[in-house]
């Protein structure tokens, strides 16, 4: 008590308030080395201690979406190539696969479809999009045509050689094979384009 100041005596003498005990304590602190006293946060003397202002955390930004792209090829009959595969359920699928970084969306189908399947498009058109936010995909659908009359059967790589244009990938493609019909196993993909074409792709007059 010895080291206060007379002022301080004479508050500790006058009317306790919540704003002279607080300035007492503190100085007391200081003096005695202990560590800063923080006002309670309130009202002093008709003010308002302001509260600390509370920091929001920062909200994570969302992953880049991944792009995939799938050939809807169709023969003259109206059938569709599908490609069964190796990895994962060996469910089928149409060809195609993720869009690497640089490359173009034509250019990916291009090559998918070359590396899968051994065989060049020269004309592909994008009809349609599957948007998969849940998976943070996005799947843009092309449609190739095929310009040849004859049916073409399956291919297996197990036996060695094709019996049709196509040459499916060894390690990854099982077989290929022309559908009329949805296949049980399919993708989720294959299912959603497949009832979306029931009602909004075009018939086979772009055909020739």
């Amino acid at each position: 008590m010895s080291r206060l100041r007379k002022r301080d005596r004479a508050q500790i003498g006058a009317p306790a308030t919540a704003h002279s005990g607080a300035k007492i304590i503190a100085r007391g602190n200081a003096l005695r080395g202990n560590a800063p006293f923080t006002l309670p946060t309130g009202t002093a003397k008709g003010k308002t201690v302001p509260k600390a202002a509370a920091t929001k955390p920062k909200a994570k930004a969302d992953p880049q979406k991944t792009m995939s792209v799938m050939a809807w090829i169709e023969d003259a009959f109206g059938n569709i190539l599908l490609v069964k595969q190796l990895r994962g359920r060996g469910m089928w699928a149409l060809p195609g696969g993720k869009v690497r970084q640089k490359e173009s969306l034509l250019g990916a189908l291009r090559r998918e479809v070359k590396e899968e399947l051994g065989v060049e498009i020269d004309v592909a058109t994008p009809i349609d999009l599957y948007d998969r936010p849940q998976k943070g995909a996005v799947v843009v659908l092309f449609r190739v045509i095929l310009r040849q009359k004859t049916r073409v059967k399956a291919v297996k790589t197990a036996k060695g050689k094709a019996t049709s244009p196509f040459n499916p990938r060894a390690g990854e493609i099982a077989a290929c094979l022309f559908h009329r019909k949805p296949p049980l196993d399919a993708t989720p993909s294959l299912s959603y384009f497949w009832k979306r074409a029931q009602r909004t792709f075009e018939p086979l007059s772009l055909f020739r």
